[in-house]
């Protein structure tokens, strides 16, 4: 595509930002930030500026921030994303609630859950205004989000936008899909955090024979195998016989966030790669 129809292509934009998106996925975030900034400045590179491309360009670059554990940059282009949209579309669009939504999941993944929150929520509520147009897995992703993040705060809510989220990603992406098992983990982490003092035993079991299966395939640096020991390590902890497996759970988890973004895993865990 730079070859045959230029860098500035829309087609190349596009496809440059697919593969931003897979080298992120395997972990190459140094690499994936490079191609997306280089994507981005494309765009802005036009003789004809298209304000729209620039901004759905940004906002790739943000989730890859966000990914990539640049926390403060990605909260500050989101914002400028967000505003554009909103003054550009009074009512709300697919792309409007998704620049929504990556903002929040950096405020999230910054720690500051209260405003994460009330973003995701917001995005979820507007979404559903677009009837058909909403598009069912982008809702599915959304509700997981805030299912982790509300899951100590509001449990219930948490079980229940975690139960109708997974069918939906099962159903269209199959039972396999890792999108499907890692909601399902989550699943079971929420159901863990609030099960009763009898049946913590047997939640906490599901919730390790869920987060396997969401590791399987998953190479093992990924930083989902991380936030999934981190989240065992938090179910641990509210059991004071089991402080020292926490610990070290913690300990594991913290190493490998290290390695790959040269900080231990975030306290809470209020958003997963």
């Amino acid at each position: 595509y730079d070859q045959h129809l230029g860098p500035q292509h829309d087609r190349t934009v596009v496809t440059r930002s697919l593969y931003a998106r897979s080298l992120a996925e395997v972990g190459q975030y140094a690499l994936a930030l490079k191609e997306q900034r280089a994507n981005l400045a494309n765009v802005q590179a036009r003789s004809q500026v298209e304000p729209e491309a620039v901004e759905l360009a940004r906002v790739q670059l943000v989730r890859l921030l966000t990914q990539a554990g640049q926390h403060d940059e990605a909260v500050v282009a989101a914002r400028q994303t967000v505003a554009f949209f909103d003054q550009r579309y009074p009512q709300p669009t697919r792309y409007r609630e998704a620049a929504r939504w990556f903002l929040a999941d950096a405020l999230l993944a910054q720690g500051q859950r209260d405003e994460g929150v009330r973003l995701l929520q917001a995005s979820l509520a507007n979404a559903e205004q677009m009837g058909a147009k909403n598009n069912p897995l982008e809702r599915a992703n959304k509700q997981v989000a805030l299912a982790l993040a509300q899951r100590q705060a509001a449990p219930a809510e948490a079980l229940a936008l975690a139960a109708a989220a997974c069918p939906v990603l099962g159903k269209a992406l199959g039972p396999t899909n890792p999108r499907t098992t890692k909601c399902l983990a989550v699943q079971a982490w929420v159901q863990a955090v609030a099960a009763s003092p009898g049946d913590r035993a047997a939640a906490l079991a599901s919730f390790v024979a869920a987060r396997d299966r969401a590791l399987d395939g998953l190479p093992p640096s990924h930083l989902l195998a991380a936030e999934l020991l981190a989240a065992e390590a938090e179910l641990r902890a509210t059991d004071p016989a089991q402080g020292d497996q926490a610990r070290a759970l913690k300990a594991r988890a913290d190493g490998l966030y290290a390695q790959a973004l040269a900080r231990p895993a975030p306290q809470p865990l209020l958003s997963l790669h």
